[in-house]
């Protein structure tokens, strides 16, 4: 929801090996079905990408890929124009200039020849949510944290950053002893 500068987390898309197949799925926790909130600098980068998706849709015309989902959550590809009846459209955010869906294997892909992987953003993420003062339930909320202690044992890494703010706030309690 750009205009409320929130990202709604209501499911996830999960790849079915035996059924070789994507499917739109419950989230794993009640508690990972939640809100985020988006900077400006975030929400004007992403009404950016859905304003150019737009523009190569019309561009390319028959040629763009939408996709949609059946009653049972299946994802499948359809030309513009081609969502088949009952079918719920799905707007991916992950798509190149054609509409087709970036695949999660080529992104892992990338992250891999760089020394990286998909969850090292959410580690990265909590950790400098900490170091700049964040709540520890702000973040475990934000992550879709059923308990703190996850995020705090898991996600939060003990930085020089975090140590030397530890040792300004106990030489304030001392009261320059």
């Amino acid at each position: 929801d750009l205009q409320a500068g929130i990202i709604h987390v209501k499911q996830q898309l999960l790849y079915e090996t035996g059924k070789g197949e994507h499917i739109t799925s419950r989230l794993k926790t009640p508690a990972s079905i939640r809100d985020i909130p988006l900077d400006a600098g975030l929400i004007e980068l992403l009404a950016r990408w859905k304003s150019d998706q737009e523009l190569n849709r019309i561009i390319k015309a028959g040629t763009y890929t939408e996709y949609c989902t059946n009653e049972k959550g299946s994802l499948a590809r359809a030309s513009t124009g081609l969502v088949p009846p009952g079918a719920v459209k799905a707007d991916l955010v992950c798509t190149d200039e054609d509409g087709v869906r970036v695949h999660r294997a080529d992104i892992n892909k990338a992250l891999k020849e760089e020394g990286l992987n998909a969850h090292s953003f959410r580690h990265t993420h909590a950790t400098m949510l900490i170091e700049a003062g964040a709540s520890l339930k702000g973040v475990s909320c934000r992550l879709g944290h059923t308990n703190y202690s996850i995020t705090n044992t898991v996600y939060i890494h003990n930085t020089e950053q975090i140590q030397s703010a530890t040792v300004g706030i106990f030489e304030q309690l001392l009261g320059g002893f």
